[in-house]
This record gives structure tokens, C-alpha cells and sequence, in this order.
């Protein structure tokens, strides 16, 4: 799939749904479950016993209708092994630049993981696609004080 498409599938979605589980069979019936409830962007958190097969698995069962992605990447070569098993994009919670050039090198998204501004203005600057800001509990103060800094647009 077209980098572009995963982007606007994506924005469209609005919400990726996370999902993890015990074994590979937990995973694949609530990506099932996530599909059933109209959610076609799914993320598969990596921590996941065989996440690369059922990666592979539901991206080969749902073709372009729905999204799967690799969560929890810390390394370019766990982003690499969910690439090539099919994940449409990537999620980190933290910021890697060589994970962020492996996502572009294989044209595929790429959800970096930032807690300060100079984290997400370096990931822009680096080519990440969209920004997570990670933990969560901080992000809600965190975008308010960086987008009066930074010249990003935060959708």
C-alpha cells in the first residue's frame, strides 16, 4: 500500500486501536473483534507472543481494507521485521532516528514517540509522519506548550 494511503487512512480513522494479548490467538480474534466494530487502523503491540505472524496473518486476511502496524518498536530491526511481515506502519513510544529511517527507506508510516518539544521538533526534522506523545498523561500540558513554541501543526 501507498505511503500516502496509510497516511489517509490514518488522519481519516482518527484513532488507532491497540491491541495486545497472551498468544496469537487472542490477537487475531480481537483484530477481528476491532474490525467487526469499524476500526480499520489496528496497531499490534510487538510485546505480543508472535506478533509478526499475526501480523502477517491479518494483513494477509483483510488486503487493504484495514491498517496493521507494529507498536512498541524500540529498534530499527524490530521495525524492520514488522515491515517485511506486513506492518503498514510503525509506533514507537520513544524517538529512534534510524527507526524513523527504516519507516522511510520501506515507505511505510512511521508514529514516533516524543516528551519534549525538542523531541518533536526533531522527529519533524527527521521525517516522522505523525508524533505520539508519550506517556500520555503528560500530553495535554505538553501540546499546549509546544505548539505555542514549535510552528508545527498539531492535528
Amino acid at each position: 500500500m501507498e505511503k500516502e494511503k496509510q497516511i489517509t487512512m490514518i488522519r481519516e480513522a482518527g484513532v488507532i486501536a491497540i491491541i495486545r494479548a497472551n498468544t496469537s490467538g487472542d490477537l487475531l480474534e480481537a483484530a477481528e473483534a476491532v474490525k467487526a466494530g469499524g476500526l480499520n487502523t489496528i496497531e499490534v503491540t510487538i510485546t505480543t507472543p508472535d506478533a509478526l505472524n499475526v501480523i502477517a496473518k491479518a494483513t494477509e486476511n483483510s488486503g487493504d481494507q484495514v491498517l496493521f502496524g507494529a507498536g512498541s518498536v524500540l529498534v530499527p530491526e524490530t521495525a524492520r521485521a514488522a515491515i517485511l511481515a506486513g506492518a503498514q506502519f510503525i509506533v514507537s513510544p520513544t524517538l529512534n532516528i534510524k527507526t524513523i529511517e527504516i519507516c522511510r527507506r520501506y515507505s511505510k508510516t512511521i508514529v514516533a514517540g516524543c516528551f519534549t518539544p525538542t523531541e518533536i521538533q526533531t522527529a519533524w526534522q527527521q521525517g516522522a509522519d505523525f508524533v505520539k506523545v508519550f506517556p500520555a498523561d503528560v500530553g495535554v500540558v505538553l501540546l499546549r506548550v509546544a505548539s505555542s513554541l514549535l510552528t508545527v501543526c498539531f492535528e
